[in-house]
């Protein structure tokens, strides 16, 4: 396995940790934990692109990655009533979409043998995401929500943009228009 594989690994296994280390009210070491989780997210497409060790196994694991972490820890935030009332609606538009993304990419990647890579649009969403759970995890609740807010209208205009590539990636062989 190359060394960004590992790396991304790492975020994997992180994952239920952080979300046990919030539901236990470890906030701070919570905290730590999902920064370092962040961190390895920039760190491995880095390492993978500049050592040329970047491949579709990578790419998958690292676009499942992402999602696993943040959709996670935004259902522990809820479970813990951190995120709550109408501010769970927020998070139903990033579960969607980060779902939606993700089976969209695995589909034209893996089934289709089209290129649906992230781009810096999704990577701008996925720290808006990153930065908004962060504060969430500290219990800001005021300054959280309202990125929270911010961070789902980049979801929703996220989802249209990578729509509309899909779109144009299954129609240049007619398979669908």
């Amino acid at each position: 396995m190359a060394f960004p594989n590992v790396i991304t690994v790492f975020r994997i296994l992180a994952t239920p940790i952080v979300c046990a280390l919030i539901a236990y009210e470890s906030r701070n070491l919570a905290l730590i934990l999902f920064i370092l989780a962040c961190i390895s997210d920039f760190f491995d497409g880095y390492v993978a692109r500049t050592y040329k060790l970047d491949s579709k196994l990578g790419k998958h694991l690292d676009s499942f990655a992402d999602k696993f972490l943040i959709n996670s820890v935004l259902i522990s935030l809820i479970q813990t009533r951190t995120i709550s009332g109408i501010n769970v609606i927020p998070v139903y538009f990033i579960l969607t979409r980060n779902l939606s993304v993700y089976f969209l990419r695995y589909y034209l990647n893996v089934s289709q043998n089209k290129n649906l890579d992230s781009n810096e649009f999704g990577k701008l969403n996925t720290c808006t995401q990153m930065l908004s759970i962060s504060i969430l995890i500290l219990q800001d609740s005021n300054f959280g929500d309202f990125l929270l807010w911010i961070s789902s209208l980049s979801t929703i205009s996220s989802l249209f943009y990578y729509s509309l590539i899909a779109k144009q990636e299954l129609t240049k062989n007619h398979h669908f228009k």
